[in-house]
């Protein structure tokens, strides 16, 4: 799509969200995913579903266009928002080591890491050719690998969901164990171990640590970007 079909179609989805027809905005919007940048696409989605109350929905597609990096500064309103409204505010607070290393390694956008290894490289280049030592450029090409590495290793651990509707948290891996509580729509978990490939483990936070079914749970990542409106 060029600029001008681009601003055309902004101009619309504007217009009919400040004239109320929400439901017309998200319509026209999903009509026109493939016109739109991804981080774009989402954020817009995102918001749109806070007008029309669908505050877990649109708090899964507001992490998704944070974490492709669209202005920090627009999405965090948006989700404060949303987790204010679903009570989730002291329910994701971190309690632990680990909890304050997912959601800092999470919550950095992937253009920071890439932008870190650049400037790693370039500031070894500059001081091998100033002090010709091999062992110079070496040390920042290990250091530019340090926090890339680190977020690949925290992807291959945990991943990151939102919860689509209230739903049990249970003792293990199947409906036949005690339930333990429940998970509230909205709350973002980090999950590991995953069992009979319909069953995840919840991390994070840690008063929620148990199992819960997939079906109720939206993964963030790069697997799902072609299923992400099917959470709608």
């Amino acid at each position: 799509m060029n600029n001008n079909n681009m601003s055309d179609l902004l101009k619309s989805l504007e217009g009919l969200y400040t004239q109320g027809k929400v439901e017309e905005a998200i319509n026209l919007l999903k009509e026109n995913e493939q016109s739109l940048d991804r981080p774009l696409f989402h954020y817009n989605l995102g918001t749109m579903l806070v007008k029309n109350k669908q505050l877990p929905q649109a708090r899964f597609h507001l992490e998704v266009a944070k974490i492709l990096g669209f202005k920090p500064s627009m999405v965090d309103n948006n989700i404060e928002y949303v987790k204010e409204n679903l009570g989730l505010m002291r329910l994701e607070e971190p309690r632990t080591l680990s909890e304050n290393y997912y959601r800092t390694m999470e919550g950095i956008p992937r253009e920071y890491f890439v932008s870190f290894f650049l400037v790693c490289i370039l500031i070894g280049l500059y001081f091998y050719r100033k002090l010709k030592r091999a062992w110079v450029l070496i040390l920042f090409i290990c250091l530019s690998m340090t926090f890339p590495l680190a977020k690949v290793y925290q992807n291959q651990l945990v991943k990151v969901g939102i919860v689509s509707t209230d739903t049990p948290l249970r003792e293990g891996p199947s409906e036949v164990f005690e339930q333990t509580g429940e998970l509230p729509a909205g709350l973002k978990v980090f999950i590991s171990e995953i069992r009979d490939g319909s069953w995840y483990f919840v991390e994070s936070p840690k008063p929620f640590r148990g199992w819960v079914e997939l079906k109720y749970l939206n993964i963030i990542g790069k697997k799902n970007e072609k299923l992400l409106l099917d959470f709608m």
